[in-house]
């Protein structure tokens, strides 16, 4: 409205100068020059006015244009991070699926690759769920194990799901040994997230760092699985065995991946009648 307001004075101004100069042509138009002494200024203010708003108008066509363009490689910038993290987590599961095949050709058992989908809410327990059940073969009692180590044993079972109880429970217990000593113990969970090794007797030698391996005396769990490190040795109240703190081997809060054995031991010792 500013820009035709001003045009339209411009274009009256340059005709009433144009008419006055035209009548008084030849005669030395002295009324002329007042005139154009009065109208330049407004005319020239009035240019700039147009000038100004033109120019103003120019610029927020452009930051329009611009910002409908950042918009636009917005929305190209956020398609091509879903698709980075799509990619990223197709090669990620590439990788853990190429690690759990190479480390299953290693184990003397039948396994069944299982994903973890859920963890039990209860404060009392500390269990996992994975999406296979007794449809895949999946029973109670089954040990659940991963490239790190040993995971738990299977405690619950639906027709596509069962619920892992991890070693981490102060519930769950693994009968296990120094793999350097070949001293004997039961690992058993605690509250803190880490296990405990007891009846190690006083006499045996344990190092922090020493492994721990299953057994596989409990007839639940394969021998010769990780199922963590000592990470601390003290004496316990009655001096009689260790008080031995172990890591475990499988970082439980990352944990995604697992493999069941489907053909554990099932009598813990042999028969010798």
């Amino acid at each position: 409205m500013l820009i035709v307001c001003g045009l339209a004075f411009l274009f009256l101004s340059n005709v009433l100068l144009v008419t006055l100069s035209g009548r008084r042509e030849g005669a030395g138009a002295p009324g002329s020059g007042a005139i154009i002494a009065l109208l330049s200024p407004f005319q020239e203010a009035v240019t700039r006015a147009v000038d100004f708003t033109g120019t103003a108008w120019d610029h927020y066509f452009f930051l329009v244009a611009v910002s409908q363009q950042n918009m636009r490689l917005k929305k190209d910038l956020d398609r091509a991070l879903q698709a980075l993290s799509l990619c990223t987590e197709t090669q990620r599961s590439h990788m853990s699926a190429t690690r759990m095949f190479e480390f299953a050709r290693t184990v003397p058992h039948q396994l069944l690759a299982a994903k973890v989908v859920g963890a039990d809410p209860s404060l009392w327990f500390r269990s996992a769920v994975i999406n296979r059940g007794e449809s895949h073969g999946v029973r109670e009692g089954f040990p659940v194990i991963a490239p790190e180590g040993v995971v738990g044993r299977i405690v619950q079972v639906t027709d596509r799901y069962a619920k892992v109880l991890l070693i981490i429970d102060p519930t769950c217990a693994v009968d296990a040994r120094l793999q350097r000593t070949r001293a004997r113990g039961i690992v058993e969970g605690s509250a803190d997230g880490l296990c405990r090794l007891k009846y190690v007797l006083q006499k045996e030698d344990v190092r922090v760092g020493d492994a721990v391996i299953s057994s596989g005396l409990d007839g639940i769990f394969p021998e010769g699985f990780r199922v963590g490190y000592v990470s601390s040795v003290g004496k316990g109240d009655r001096d009689m065995f260790h008080e031995v703190t172990v890591m475990p081997s499988v970082a439980f809060g990352r944990l995604e991946d697992v493999l069941v054995v489907m053909n554990p031991p099932r009598t813990p010792f042999p028969d010798v009648s």
